[in-house]
């Protein structure tokens, strides 16, 4: 089962890293959720996590949420330009690495918190 990390901002659930960027995705649960235009202009869709201990290592218990996926992105993902490049028309110039396990969906819908 796919797994999903976010963050609780302002009574929502917001991507864990870009929530407060032009890129960050409001995860309503049981909702289907897509990336914003801009990014997937540029061939970035939302982040998940096929194994658990892997999205544990990105982020802290309480934060990851059983999820389904729709329209997996097949083979090597993008490299992560950072959200802060993507938005400033350098990409590449701020290339960080991705953590183990990252995979990318064209959609993603929360179905259940995991409480560890």
């Amino acid at each position: 089962m796919p797994y999903k990390c976010v963050a609780q901002v302002r009574g929502k659930l917001m991507s864990a890293i870009a929530y407060d960027t032009p890129a960050g995705v409001t995860y309503p649960i049981g909702e289907w959720a897509e990336a914003p235009t801009v990014m997937q202009e540029q061939g970035y869709y939302l982040t998940y996590f096929e194994k658990l201990e892997d999205a544990l290592k990105f982020t802290r218990p309480g934060a990851v949420w059983y999820c389904e996926v729709d329209g997996i992105v097949e083979g090597e993902i993008p490299p992560n330009i950072g959200t802060w490049a993507a938005f400033n028309g350098k990409p590449g110039f701020f290339i960080m690495k991705w953590s183990t396990g990252t995979r990318m969906a064209k959609r993603i819908k929360l179905i259940e918190k995991i409480n560890l």
